[in-house]
């Protein structure tokens, strides 16, 4: 039985040294695996850098391009508004002209159908 109990021992020392080593690979796999991803990482992190420097300058221009097209838009503004008066200015105008010649212009126009009318009925009486 003793014999037994010592072969059952080195049996178990066996497997535990068995799994130690084991562990021990597998530990050192893992290290490496972890190491392998730090570095993955790494080499992302530099490369996220020019990334993110050319998105900075990307959104500044951007945000100066969107200012220079707010400013130009309310140029646009002030012109349309501009001309939208002096539009205005020569409609007024142009109805105050109409309306300083159309009633002197219907004046004359019944003025000279009245002469007209008595100017022909007095040939017509001269020719009786």
């Amino acid at each position: 039985m003793e014999t037994v109990k010592e072969f059952l021992v080195i049996f178990l020392l066996g497997s535990a040294s068995a799994l130690c080593l084991a562990l021990i690979y597998y530990v050192s796999r893992i290290t490496k695996s972890i190491e392998a991803i730090q570095s993955n990482i790494d080499s992302i992190s530099r490369q996220f850098n020019p990334l993110l420097e050319s998105l900075t300058v990307l959104s500044k221009s951007v945000k100066i391009l969107s200012e220079d097209v707010r400013a130009q838009v309310t140029k646009v503004g002030w012109i349309v508004e501009e001309m939208k008066e002096k539009i205005e200015n020569v409609l007024s105008i142009e109805k105050r002209v109409r309306e300083a010649f159309e009633s002197p212009a219907q004046s004359l126009t019944s003025l000279l159908s009245f002469l007209r009318g008595k100017v022909g009925s007095l040939f017509r009486k001269n020719e009786r």
